[in-house]
């Protein structure tokens, strides 16, 4: 599977957490760590830290903040991993996250708003249909930051960081693909 992180690229503020509301979002069951790998192509002990992360936040005067975004089940799977579901709040923050990628504006939902550099370059509005819920690449793009050893690959290789993102982006759709015509022929 694709590792985005090994590959030298991670993601900007609150963006791994849209990629992983995405994919539970898109299920029909309740998935594990190791699903949302498979479909977000993002590595799953970060995905695991990341949502242990998303249940609660310890600030540094104390105060506890809930985010009730994501619910661990208390069954687990036939493999032995804890399944996750979506809640009607995480629901709602897949929405927000999704219209502030469709309008171009980063994904931080609290203080100043800032523009990405796709900002008014793709048309946005209310999300009506299953169409609209799908996002290209290039919208992508600006919320993938690259790491020190993504730039020493694409400096050594010749390439940059959008055709990089663009490829990692395509394999990622071609796998989902894969897996839902296996799930269809099963």
């Amino acid at each position: 599977m694709i590792n985005i992180v090994a590959l030298g690229y991670a993601h900007k503020t609150n963006f791994l957490k849209f990629r992983i509301l995405e994919a539970l979002f898109h299920s029909k069951e309740p998935l594990t760590t190791r699903d949302i790998e498979k479909m977000t192509g993002i590595q799953y002990t970060t995905i695991s830290a990341a949502m242990s992360r998303y249940q609660k936040i310890h600030k540094r005067n104390g105060k506890i903040i809930k985010l009730p975004y994501i619910r661990r089940l208390e069954k687990k799977a036939s493999n032995g991993l804890y399944r996750y579901k979506i809640t009607k709040k995480g629901i709602e923050a897949y929405a927000s996250y999704l219209q502030r990628i469709r309008r171009g504006v980063s994904l931080k939902r609290v203080g100043k708003t800032r523009r990405m550099e796709t900002y008014g370059k793709f048309p946005h509005g209310p999300i009506k249909t299953e169409e609209d819920l799908k996002l290209l690449p290039e919208q992508l793009l600006p919320y993938y930051v690259m790491t020190q050893v993504g730039k020493e690959f694409d400096e050594k290789h010749g390439i940059d960081k959008a055709t990089h993102v663009f490829k990692i982006e395509k394999r990622v759709r071609e796998l989902r693909k894969e897996e839902e015509a296996e799930d269809f022929m099963v």
